[in-house]
């Protein structure tokens, strides 16, 4: 097992950052903007450092969630999970990172997502591209939802 971290992110023209964070870090919403669906919440329903919710993975089995435990939060701005990950991959973390600039006529807000994990390096080349696609997928979907 060796790390790999893999990042993308994008500048989106005329979203609104508030809007785009109560997307992106309200976890009951998660399944607009990534393949996961939400099963629930570990103590407290609101995000902060040490809360856990549950999701699955395109709404598999409740029994097999995974555990996202929030070890960074700075509302409005970024978080980060570490997540419970399979059998081949250990030590998962995903974060979050929302950035407004106001520019002379609009703004544009800045979404970076990342996700990194203890992967088996015979994995990593399979593992980097598959990240890369999900978390493209996720700013597209995360941009649509949030105008």
């Amino acid at each position: 097992m060796a790390p790999l971290v893999v990042r993308e992110g994008r500048w989106l023209e005329g979203v609104d950052s508030a809007r785009l964070w109560a997307l992106v870090a309200d976890p009951q919403r998660i399944g607009e903007w990534t393949p996961l669906h939400f099963v629930g919440y570990m103590g407290k329903e609101l995000p902060e450092v040490g809360n856990a919710f549950f999701a699955t993975l395109g709404g598999a089995n409740p029994d097999k969630a995974m555990r996202f435990e929030f070890t960074h939060w700075e509302a409005g701005r970024r978080y980060r999970c570490s997540v419970a990950g399979p059998r081949m991959i250990g030590g998962l973390a995903f974060s979050v990172a929302v950035q407004e600039e106001m520019a002379e006529s609009a703004v544009s807000t800045r979404l970076d997502l990342e996700l990194g994990g203890d992967v088996a390096r015979v994995l990593h080349p399979w593992w980097r591209a598959w990240a890369a696609r999900r978390l493209q997928r996720a700013i597209d979907a995360a941009e649509a939802g949030s105008p």
